[in-house]
């Protein structure tokens, strides 16, 4: 039995080695947010902070911020053949609200801005997604004590844990040549392929440990309600996954719980009069087939100019009826 044990020990030594520096060091940073606002406050994204200091200049009139959905779906210069608004996209991977908030709050909207569009994916809200880029550290910073032990329960003591956060912010990133053409869009070109490989729904990152009314859900009401207090016109998109996806997915916890967030978005947005929200889940779009996407959740730039010419429609239709035709700033022909 001894032995055995002195096995096992010999055995763990190794991981619980490489796991204890980045346990402690988390720990330690954790403790140094909870007795700093600007801490908390921060962005930690250097590919946000790059787009806003490159692309958010005096005269933007419609922000395309958020996630993935947001980077490579919506298209500045579709918003801008429309509307004759002048449109960037500073969407970036996994960006969440509350890191876009506290991006304005470092970075004051431009005067001109006029419309704010983010596309606010499921992942957002879930406190099972916690793999690695899916969880923002100032996400976490914004989570009690205890809010953090629940989420990382099942991490902690593991060297590849996703506590291993680094607190410190680095310059903004460069943005690149092909991202500057195109008002900050990262469009692509490729094609779903079909049929779908088979594959265990709870494996996919965004519905990992699905728990949806938990600390990211209360992280990302309240910063939804500090952008509400600017004097934008905010839009919440929930954005459309491929025919062969909902198909795949139809009467699982999937579906379920896309339905149950869009469902948590609609209640959320209520109170505010500048919020909408366009549920593109629920409602679908027959225009987008599987031609349309390069993969389950993510249309191409085919797929992507015609989402952004339903959202520019709909938007328009919004301001429309807010200002009934009077506001000075009307689409430009």
């Amino acid at each position: 039995m001894k032995s055995l044990l002195l096995k096992s020990a010999l055995l763990l030594a190794p991981f619980i080695a490489l796991g204890t520096p980045a346990v402690v060091h988390t720990l330690d940073m954790i403790v140094q947010a909870e007795r700093s606002t600007s801490l908390r406050d921060g962005v930690f994204n250097a590919q946000l902070e790059g787009k806003w200091l490159t692309l958010v200049k005096p005269g933007i009139e419609v922000l395309v911020a958020g996630d993935s959905r947001a980077e490579r779906q919506i298209v500045p210069a579709v918003i801008e053949t429309v509307t004759g608004w002048k449109a960037a996209n500073i969407g970036t991977n996994a960006c969440d609200l509350i890191t876009l908030q506290n991006a304005i709050v470092r970075h004051p909207l431009p005067a001109s801005v006029r419309v704010l569009i983010v596309s606010a994916s499921i992942f957002q809200a879930n406190d099972g997604a916690i793999d690695a880029g899916y969880m923002s550290t100032a996400c976490l910073l914004n989570m009690t004590p205890w809010e953090r032990i629940r989420v990382y329960a099942d991490r902690l003591g593991s060297p590849w844990s996703a506590l291993d956060f680094q607190f410190i912010e680095g310059p903004p990133a460069p943005i690149g040549e092909l991202r500057l053409r195109e008002g900050g869009l990262l469009p692509v070109e490729k094609q779903l392929a079909l049929p779908l490989p088979k594959t265990l729904l709870d494996r996919h990152p965004w519905y990992r440990n699905l728990s949806l009314s938990g600390a990211r859900w209360r992280i990302f009401r309240e910063a939804l309600g500090r952008l509400a207090e600017r004097d934008v016109r905010i839009y919440l998109v929930q954005s459309p996954a491929s025919p062969a996806w909902r198909g795949y997915t139809a009467g699982t916890f999937v579906d379920a719980g896309e339905r149950e967030y869009s469902a948590m978005l609609e209640t959320a947005v209520a109170p505010y009069p500048n919020v909408r929200f366009l549920d593109f889940y629920t409602t679908i779009d027959p225009q987008l087939g599987n031609e349309s996407y390069y993969d389950i959740q993510h249309l191409n730039r085919r797929g992507a100019e015609a989402f952004t010419r339903t959202i520019v429609g709909l938007v328009l239709a919004d301001l429309g009826k807010r200002d009934a035709g009077a506001s000075p700033k009307t689409p430009r022909p």
